[in-house]
């Protein structure tokens, strides 16, 4: 919600100016405001973001991972994160939250009227009595299921600024070779370089970011693997020919042109199908514009099934053509019209992509389409 209203602080015509591939531009922009070097962007914005960063400057992508860049440190990230709650036909998640709540309550006022009602009596009055504390409960403490991870997200986050500051000491020292190699070794490994300078440290990365290199290049990744090191792979399912059979992890129905993004940054147009392989919390402002979502792997409660069924989108979970060989992320590529059926499991490829949609796409998108 904080992320809707700082976007919506800054005014349309800004976001006009500079549109997607602009993004990096008005990041400057923006930094060079809350440092008071510039004062063309409303103060009131300013004023929230400096606020957002105080209280959110830990968050990113993958929270729990040390190398992962948080807003503080990676300004562009929440910037993108704007960009997505200002498109067009992005409601506004402050009266979502409100008719849920409104809604659950309603549910609730119920149940205590059945629970009431019984026989009559005493047990009525206790059993009623009961659905009303069991309620109040849920009502007040199911928020926190989520705060043990928002602390250690917080925790590593001020690890990662210690290792950023150690890292620009080691940079400027020539002993590291490029920003971010201070997360291919170990902390013993660190600690050892700072004590003696004669501890080669270059040396220690070298096989580390070669090893990241070459996981980093995987399309994705094994869901199973034994302990003699075999991928498991589940018998595909029968379908009929230009159809994807997955499980249905969110109820409805939705067509839409498919847009394959491979991380959190990446831009999608409202009414888009969501494409990906997973999600996690910093996909969150993608799924306010998507008609539907399809994902690689992820059951009922992952992040995208819960976000899809909370934002009433149809989505997929362990998609599956019916091609042997063939993955959800080979199968569908950006622009491609489909029906998504959450209610089946099934994705059916309404048009394949073809050149005629090209204006649509930018060239990063048709690099290894067929016209």
């Amino acid at each position: 919600m904080q992320m809707y209203d700082l976007a919506h602080l800054l005014p349309p015509s800004v976001w006009a100016e500079y549109g997607e591939e602009g993004l990096p531009a008005l990041t400057g922009r923006i930094l060079a405001n809350v440092a008071g070097r510039k004062s063309d962007l409303p103060a009131p914005f300013v004023g929230a973001w400096v606020s957002f960063m105080r209280e959110y400057g830990w968050d990113g992508a993958d929270q729990l991972f040390v190398s992962s860049p948080r807003y503080a440190d990676s300004p562009h990230l929440l910037v993108s994160k704007l960009g997505h709650n200002r498109r067009g036909g992005i409601s506004n998640p402050a009266d979502i939250l409100k008719e849920r709540v409104a809604s659950r309550r309603r549910v609730m006022r119920a149940q205590e009227e059945r629970g009431g009602r019984g026989s009559g009596g005493l047990f009525a009055r206790c059993a009623g009595a009961n659905l009303e504390k069991r309620n109040l409960h849920l009502d007040h403490l199911m928020w926190i299921r989520n705060a043990p991870k928002l602390r250690m997200a917080r925790v590593t986050a001020a690890f990662r600024s210690a290792l950023l500051a150690a890292q620009a000491d080691l940079l400027a020292a020539g002993r590291l070779e490029a920003e971010g190699d201070v997360f291919h070794v170990s902390v013993q490994q660190l600690d050892a370089a700072i004590k003696e300078s004669s501890f080669d440290l270059r040396a220690a990365v070298t096989p580390n970011r070669a090893t990241y290199a070459r996981a980093k290049s995987a399309k994705s990744c094994p869901m199973l693997i034994d302990s003699r090191g075999r991928i498991l792979k589940p018998n595909l399912v029968e379908g009929e020919p230009g159809a994807l059979v997955g499980a249905a992890i969110s109820p409805g129905v939705a067509s839409g042109r498919v847009r394959v993004c491979t991380c959190s940054t990446d831009p999608i147009a409202p009414g888009e199908v969501l494409v990906a392989i997973v999600t996690d919390p910093a996909w969150t402002p993608m799924f306010a514009g998507a008609s539907a979502v399809v994902l690689q792997i992820g059951g009922a409660l992952q992040h995208g099934a819960l976000c899809a069924r909370e934002y009433g989108e149809p989505g997929l979970g362990q998609g599956k053509p019916a091609v042997s060989g063939i993955d959800v992320m080979a199968s569908l590529k950006t622009g491609m019209q489909v029906t998504v059926d959450g209610n089946t499991g099934i994705v059916r490829i309404d048009e394949s992509l073809r050149r005629s949609f090209s204006r649509r796409l930018s060239d990063r998108d048709l690099q290894g389409v067929e016209a």
